[in-house]
């Protein structure tokens, strides 16, 4: 468990520390789910053609993503610590919240509900031609930016044109 000292104004978040971890449960040797082809009970599917994907608080995906900051970015990667390109990160960090997003930025660039880049709020995702991360609010974005930079945070107009910006949660 990882506890985050996460510090926003009016839904941006200014600062976000680990304060404390600690490991709730010992890992075993059980496998939980084994070629059943179905996803868990507990998820949401990415849907298209503008629907809020589920209920939840954009800040605290925003301050989830920001403690992979400094891990390596790997081409078709989806590890938070080993190494995930930009796709496989911002799907693994949704997932975390019980949302399946689909695996190529592309893809990522059409789910959720479009808005304009001046609503982008915390936890949206800004889609870039062939690239994708997401907002944390001032005109940030954390993503998995390139083999050198690894897992960073950027301003969002630096990284390109900004193709949308997709709502995933309210």
């Amino acid at each position: 468990m990882v506890t985050n000292e996460v510090i926003s104004v009016n839904g941006t978040v200014l600062t976000s520390q680990v304060v404390d971890t600690a490991v709730l449960n010992e890992s075993s040797d059980t496998v939980v789910y084994k070629g059943t082809k179905e996803r868990p009970k507990d998820t949401v599917k990415a849907g298209y053609g503008g629907e809020v994907l589920g209920s939840g608080n954009g800040a605290s995906i925003a301050a989830y993503a920001l403690q992979f900051v400094g891990n390596p970015y790997k081409s078709g990667g989806t590890s938070l610590t080993d190494g995930a390109d930009c796709s496989g990160f911002t799907q693994s960090v949704f997932a975390k919240f019980g949302i399946s997003l689909p695996r190529t930025s592309g893809a990522q660039g059409s789910v959720g509900k479009g808005v304009s880049y001046s609503e982008a709020k915390a936890g949206d995702i800004i889609y870039y031609s062939g690239h994708v991360g997401i907002y944390i609010g001032g005109g940030k974005i954390v993503h998995a930016a390139t083999p050198s930079k690894g897992i960073c945070v950027s301003s969002a107009k630096s990284v390109g044109s900004i193709v949308s910006v997709r709502r995933i949660v309210e």
